[in-house]
């Protein structure tokens, strides 16, 4: 499970570790991977020991090879307070990795739950635990979740949206 995020409060890590607490009691075989850094990294990291999560949660920091590391995930997950729409969900979507995220700015509009990633409310750590217990324990689930967010992403191609803007364009022109 990889989540790339800033280490910053509308992320919503404190969210992320309590679920992923939950998580790696069920399942021994997981391991959940942050990629980011930022303002609460040490706080965070205090939280980290304080959860006894070990290796099983690694914070990485900053990663020039993060398309690498979301092409080698399972799950793409956000637990976030507030968002735009993040590159690195677009980025996972593309890569065809199942996202669980929260319903915040502009995931509800990309995500359809249930057909191309599941939505949970924000701040609870609870209902993302079972989010992702329900991905990881459904290989079915994943496959069809990954494949309905593959199919989608080409509407985040910028070369798409650019043409899109320029036949705008052309037509007020007119």
């Amino acid at each position: 499970v990889t989540t790339v995020a800033n280490l910053r409060r509308e992320k919503g890590y404190d969210v992320l570790l309590d679920a992923a607490q939950r998580v790696l009691d069920r399942h021994d075989d997981i391991v959940f991977l942050s990629v980011g850094q930022g303002p609460l990294d040490d706080e965070l990291r205090h939280r980290h020991r304080d959860l006894a999560l070990g290796e099983r949660f690694r914070f990485l920091g900053f990663r020039d090879d993060v398309v690498d590391l979301l092409a080698a995930s399972d799950v793409f997950c956000l637990a976030s307070r507030q968002e735009g729409l993040p590159v690195a969900f677009m980025e996972a979507v593309a890569l065809g990795v199942a996202p669980v995220v929260t319903a915040v700015g502009g995931l509800p509009d990309a995500v359809a739950d249930g057909q191309n990633g599941l939505l949970v409310e924000a701040e609870r750590p609870d209902l993302l635990a079972e989010a992702l217990d329900r991905v990881i324990g459904d290989p079915a689930l994943r496959t069809r979740l990954a494949e309905g967010a593959t199919a989608g992403a080409g509407r985040f191609d910028a070369r798409a949206a650019i043409g899109r803007q320029e036949a705008a364009y052309a037509e007020l022109v007119r």
